[in-house]
């Protein structure tokens, strides 16, 4: 029973692996993979999970400038994304200049669906679990449902200066 487990795990990295540039072009389809994530509890799968999306040079790259934005700040690894999605949460969003920066022009770049994904692999990266909040502000985010100007207003608001 537990090499059709590991096949079946193997396919599902496979097929999400192959899909994933469309995934990332397609917001309901992304924010439906978020809120599937707090219902997979098998660590395998789920690590599974982690590993594939990491692999991906957009959503890497994204959690590498979150990574270099908490060194700059100084905060605990982690800090920052639990900051920004607690921001969120409250409604407490501050409008700055974030867009300007290198990872803000990331953001535009890449948009928002690969910036939810790639928190929510940071997140899981660090060893938290999303709660249902940080599900439905990861799954707005990737819907496009929140500007990218609130965006950098959360970010900014999460390094100090608002949250």
């Amino acid at each position: 029973m537990s090499e059709m487990k590991l096949i079946m795990e193997r396919w599902d990295g496979y097929l999400l692996s192959e899909n994933l540039e469309q995934l990332k072009d397609n917001p309901a389809e992304t924010a439906d993979l978020i809120e599937k994530i707090p219902t997979i509890t098998d660590r395998d799968e789920l690590q599974n999970l982690l590993n594939t999306l990491t692999r991906d040079p957009e959503i890497a790259d994204l959690i590498k400038s979150l990574g270099e934005i908490e060194n700059e700040q100084g905060l605990q690894e982690g800090e920052l994304s639990d900051k920004i999605l607690k921001t969120y949460v409250q409604g407490d969003i501050a409008v700055q200049n974030f867009l300007d920066t290198p990872t803000g022009q990331k953001v535009k770049k890449y948009g928002l669906p690969v910036l939810a994904l790639a928190l929510g692999a940071l997140k899981l990266q660090q060893g938290g679990a999303l709660s249902p909040e940080e599900v439905e502000v990861l799954a707005k985010m990737a819907l496009n449902k929140i500007s990218t100007t609130d965006l950098g207003g959360a970010v900014v608001g999460a390094m100090g200066t608002g949250a």
